[in-house]
């Protein structure tokens, strides 16, 4: 384990870049929850996140979908240990609900460029070259179950504390089919109830899946995003996938090295690292 979180610490930067993307959807006016689980942006004003967790505030009504009256519905962003709540990003409409998969896409309200604002997550549009003990990681809010005592290893990881953003890694366990629906294996979830929170190849820092279900230190399961690549649903809401080697990577970095030795780098410099994510997952080297 010590030289698997060395694999964290060396990225760092990546990770704290795709974290500001992921957020737990705030309720307001619900008769019994005030959050309902864990989005993630997809482009600056489209959330993603499962079907499960969006009925807890939409309804299918008259052949649409329509927010449940009387709850109005917010993203924060950051909930992060001893940091300062917001949700100042209203879920405006519901673009859709996937007819076969669990997962819904949102309108949000986009956040501000600034050197800190929430980033799309750049999504995988192939799956990863090995399905079995790669490197990944889950971003999401997991939480105390008061039913039973932790067990000294996870007390020790979590230090009491929950309910707040926490990357948890971990490894693919590999995938399998349940009827038509294609599904992937991992054990990044030693704590439940992190449904909806974007499940991440350490190694290319793009989003492979969306997490649906975990057992207690038990293998959890993830919907692979790569399927809805070409899917009318993701079309319509505007939803890119990145698909590129790392040849393109290269190039481009060497573009943006000469770039910021230009007068103007200081000006553009947060457009260029969100373009960055977006297409090629990690980061940029905008530190010249």
């Amino acid at each position: 384990m010590p030289a698997f979180w060395n694999l964290l610490e060396d990225q760092r930067e990546e990770i704290e870049l795709m974290q500001r993307g992921v957020g737990r959807i705030e309720l307001l006016g619900h008769p019994e929850y005030d959050w309902a689980g864990t989005g993630f942006l997809v482009s600056d004003n489209v959330l993603l996140t499962t079907r499960r967790i969006a009925e807890t505030f939409i309804e299918h009504k008259q052949g649409t979908w329509q927010f449940r009256p009387g709850i109005s519905t917010w993203m924060d962003y950051r909930s992060q240990y001893q940091g300062v709540s917001t949700a100042g990003f209203r879920v405006r409409n519901v673009i859709g609900v996937h007819d076969v998969y669990d997962v819904a896409l949102l309108e949000v309200e986009p956040p501000q460029i600034n050197g800190s604002s929430p980033t799309p997550l750049p999504i995988a549009a192939e799956p990863p070259h090995n399905l079995e003990g790669r490197p990944v990681y889950l971003i999401g809010y997991p939480i105390r179950d008061a039913r039973r005592n932790e067990p000294e290893t996870i007390a020790r990881i979590f230090r009491d504390v929950y309910n707040v953003k926490r990357i948890q890694p971990g490894m693919l366990r590999g995938s399998f089919r349940f009827d038509e629906v294609q599904l992937l294996r991992h054990d990044c979830a030693p704590l439940g109830q992190t449904t909806g929170a974007p499940l991440i190849d350490l190694e290319t820092q793009q989003v492979v899946g969306v997490q649906i279900t975990s057992r207690y230190l038990d293998t959890a399961t993830a919907i692979p995003l790569y399927v809805f690549r070409n899917d009318p649903l993701f079309q319509r809401a505007g939803v890119l996938f990145t698909n590129v080697n790392d040849e393109e990577v290269r190039r481009v970095g060497e573009q943006l090295e000469r770039l910021s030795r230009s007068r103007h780098w200081t000006e553009v410099r947060d457009t260029i690292e969100r373009m960055y994510q977006r297409a090629f997952g990690g980061r940029s080297d905008t530190s010249r």
